[in-house]
């Protein structure tokens, strides 16, 4: 192990041995998320930042508490670059997996549990209101899917849910008032 000649050496064994034991040689993003790096490819500086953010997703000892901001971050403010591309609906998908895989892990920290779900619904409060009928259409079956999953949470987790700032029947009512919704999105479920 090397260690920067400017730090304080390290005087705990319990330190050494969480280094060691949590080390991990090389992380591989996962397959499934390789569509939100393609989508992004012609944009350097969005490529690698998403790059980074996904090789700490990918890690197995992710820290959600580290990712979860530069997660809601970045989807926030890229997110036109994936509304309008091919992609959309599929890198849609992907990234609800992404806040809900945090929720899930987050269960025993309110905090986080809290940023996970906020970190969600701002999500898809800005991309469901920013997208025109056809957009709607396009992105109708991976927002079902993400509605479906939402919805199959416990009701400790779906407590965060409702009690969001960014109200799911906003989002719903969304849907409504463009009337395009096909039947695989159930809003009555969401309300």
């Amino acid at each position: 192990m090397t260690t920067d000649p400017t730090s304080p050496p390290l005087d705990s064994d319990a330190l050494r041995a969480n280094l060691l034991e949590t080390a991990v040689g090389e992380v591989v993003i996962a397959p499934e998320y390789e569509v939100l790096l393609t989508t992004v490819a012609d944009y350097k500086g969005i490529h690698d930042a998403l790059h980074e953010v996904l090789l700490e997703v990918s890690h197995p000892f992710r820290n959600w508490k580290l990712i979860l901001p530069k997660l809601r971050s970045f989807v926030l403010k890229n997110l036109d670059h994936y509304r309008r591309h091919a992609n959309g609906p599929v890198a849609a998908e992907r990234f609800c997996s992404l806040f809900l895989a945090a929720i899930a892990d987050s269960a025993k920290n309110e905090a986080l549990l809290h940023y996970g779900a906020e970190g969600l619904l701002a999500y898809l409060d800005k991309l469901v209101v920013g997208l025109d009928g056809e957009g709607l259409v396009r992105h109708n079956a991976a927002l079902a899917r993400c509605f479906d999953a939402i919805s199959a949470l416990d009701d400790d987790l779906l407590l965060h849910i409702a009690q969001g700032h960014h109200p799911i029947r906003k989002i719903a009512n969304h849907f409504m008032a463009t009337g395009e919704t096909s039947p695989g999105l159930d809003l009555v479920a969401l309300s």
